[in-house]
């Protein structure tokens, strides 16, 4: 078992070794990465090769588009789609929600609205300049879009940026900040949609973000239990987790990203605690890589981070992107 990009870079620069594999197995195809579509480009041109006709190909995902892969691959199967098999298995019934549904809602309306209001000021910002087919913004306006947007922002800016320089992309800077009016109004979704034993699985881009949700999530308790604001929050170092607190309950509030050892994610991943509201706060290590138990609620805030190669810069830089819809 490999990451995608490994068995990226594998094929890559050992092409002749393919006839070596009886399958190639390919899941969760449908995250449409930059990655997996170039790994599915590869397979395909590596496969039509005669030496390489014994290898099988095996594409998996439970919300797979069959039609639009099956097309995609006809030419490895003599010129005709090849034929998806479908394995029935208990589906449980799934509501979307979005932030516009949430609009009249007696305990978020408030919260989404001005949430939608700020997205709305951003996109406005951003329109422009997706007319104009990009351009620069000086480097004092940057400084000030970077700090609003974060620590981990700001210090990446201020590293690489000073009036003498060419300012950075103000793109990456603007997804950076199209997140933060979503953070009020997830922590107060958190407080009032979390269920007693069940688990909450939140993905955000990285851990920059979850750092700040745990945050404002321990301040927002704290308020909620005036008379224990210096004995309520149990934090455990090794762990990283919060137990906090609110009205009868407590909510159990775990980190799960890259950089745990694999026994706290394992901590983070297992069956809540029947008098605890259980929050994950994740990257998007949790969409394949692991099995977050009995979740009820998932909210996605549609952003990630990722290492993007620069071709004007010749530098890797690592910046918030929309998620892909078909994931």
């Amino acid at each position: 078992y490999v990451t995608t990009g490994y068995l990226l870079q594998v094929l890559i620069h050992r092409p002749d070794d393919v006839h070596l594999y009886t399958h190639i197995v390919l899941d969760e195809v449908h995250e449409r990465t930059l990655d997996s579509d170039f790994l599915s480009l590869i397979c395909k041109r590596l496969l039509l090769r005669p030496e390489n006709g014994d290898t099988k190909l095996v594409i998996m995902s439970a919300t797979l588009n069959s039609d639009l892969f099956s097309q995609y691959f006809t030419d490895l199967n003599n010129g005709t789609a090849p034929k998806a098999i479908t394995i029935q298995g208990q589906r449980f019934p799934v509501d979307d929600v979005y932030l516009n549904d949430l609009m009249n809602d007696e305990e978020l309306g408030k919260g989404a609205k001005k949430a939608k209001e700020e997205f709305d000021k951003l996109t406005q910002k951003i329109s422009p300049q997706c007319r104009n087919g990009g351009g620069r913004a000086p480097a004092g306006y940057l400084f000030e879009t970077a700090r609003q947007s974060g620590r981990d922002d700001y210090g990446f800016a201020t590293g690489g940026v000073n009036p003498e320089q060419p300012p950075w992309d103000d793109d990456i800077n603007r997804r950076a900040e199209l997140y933060k009016p979503t953070q009020d109004l997830l922590v107060q979704m958190l407080l009032t949609r979390a269920k007693r034993g069940s688990t909450t699985l939140v993905f955000v881009p990285g851990k920059g973000e979850i750092d700040s949700i745990m945050e404002d999530l321990e301040k927002a308790c704290k308020g909620a239990t005036p008379e224990s604001q210096n004995t309520f929050v149990n934090y455990d170092e090794t762990l990283e987790s919060l137990r906090l607190p609110f009205g009868t309950v407590y909510i159990r509030v775990f980190p799960l990203h890259s950089k745990l050892t694999k026994d706290e994610q394992d901590l983070a991943t297992k069956q809540p605690m029947h008098d605890e509201r259980k929050i994950v706060l994740a990257t998007n290590i949790a969409e394949s890589s692991l099995t977050v138990l009995n979740v009820d609620l998932v909210i996605d805030t549609g952003l990630r981070r990722e290492n993007i190669f620069d071709h004007e810069r010749q530098v890797y830089k690592l910046t918030h992107t929309w998620c892909s819809k078909a994931s």
